[in-house]
């Protein structure tokens, strides 16, 4: 509970307890119907605020794993650039693998923003661990490709 529920829950307790204690009276019949509708009112915006509070938090924890998801997306593309451009040239394989990886970033966060349940995550998660295994066999044989050029060059001249 924060501190807006002890607040809303000390309210209805102690409204409660003033008409209690108006109605052994029997002076103020007007001041108890006023002290019970506001106790009352005050029981609804509790009730309410719990909701607002659990679907808030649901929507908080969804667009923080968006911004991890963004984070690592970055990091991923950045390193693909910067060793695309070790060589002063982006092939097309290179530039590929950065647009499969906005791709993969796209794809994830769509499904992110509409179905964040457990199972979704660990199929999440599956999806980026292919992907990140993708990317690795890419760049394995990319690297390899370009040593069997050089050699094949080196051979000829």
């Amino acid at each position: 509970m924060d501190a807006t529920d002890y607040i809303l829950a000390s309210s209805v307790v102690g409204l409660s307890i003033l008409g209690i204690g108006l109605l052994a009276t029997i002076i103020a019949a007007s001041a108890v119907i006023t002290t019970e509708t506001i106790t009352m009112a005050t029981g609804m915006l509790f009730i309410l605020s719990r909701q607002v509070n659990r679907k808030l938090k649901h929507k908080a924890a969804k667009h923080e794993k968006i911004s991890v998801l963004s984070q690592d997306v970055l990091q991923k593309i950045s390193g693909l650039i910067s060793k695309a451009l070790n060589d002063d040239e982006i092939s097309d394989e290179e530039f590929s693998l950065i647009l499969s990886e906005v791709d993969t970033f796209q794809e994830t966060k769509a499904k992110l923003r509409t179905t964040p349940s457990p199972k979704d995550e660990s199929l999440l998660q599956k999806i980026a661990l292919k992907k990140s295994q993708n990317s690795v066999k890419s760049c394995v044989l990319k690297n390899k490709r370009s040593k069997e050029k050089r050699l094949h060059c080196g051979g000829v001249h």
